[in-house]
C-alpha cells in the first residue's frame, strides 16, 4: 500500500504534464487555424480587390475609347452636315 501511496504523486504529475502538453498543442492549433484563417480572407480581399480594380479600370478604358469614337463619328456627321455657304441665290429672290 505504501508503494502505491509512492507512485501516485508520480502518477499525477506526469498526468498533469500530460494535460498541460494537451492544453498547450490545442492552443497553438486554435491559434494557428485563426491566424491561417485570417490570412487567407486578407488574401482573397487584397485578390478580388486587385480584380475589382483591374475591371474598373478596363471598363473605364472602354468606357472612354467608345466616348472617343462616338465624339469623332459625331464630328464628322457635323462636318457633313455643315453649310460653307448658301447654294440658292438669296439676292435674286429679293428683287422678285
Amino acid at each position: 500500500m505504501k508503494r502505491i501511496i509512492a507512485i501516485l504523486p508520480f502518477l499525477f504529475i506526469v498526468g498533469c504534464a500530460s494535460v498541460a502538453t494537451g492544453i498547450d498543442t490545442a492552443r497553438n492549433v486554435v491559434a494557428t487555424t485563426v491566424q491561417t484563417g485570417m490570412q487567407a480572407g486578407a488574401d482573397m480581399v487584397g485578390a478580388v480587390a486587385e480584380d475589382v480594380s483591374d475591371v474598373v479600370s478596363t471598363t473605364a478604358e472602354v468606357a472612354a475609347g467608345v466616348v472617343d469614337t462616338v465624339s469623332d463619328e459625331v464630328k464628322e456627321q457635323a462636318q457633313e452636315l455643315e453649310v460653307k455657304e448658301p447654294d440658292f441665290p438669296t439676292s435674286e429672290l429679293k428683287e422678285d
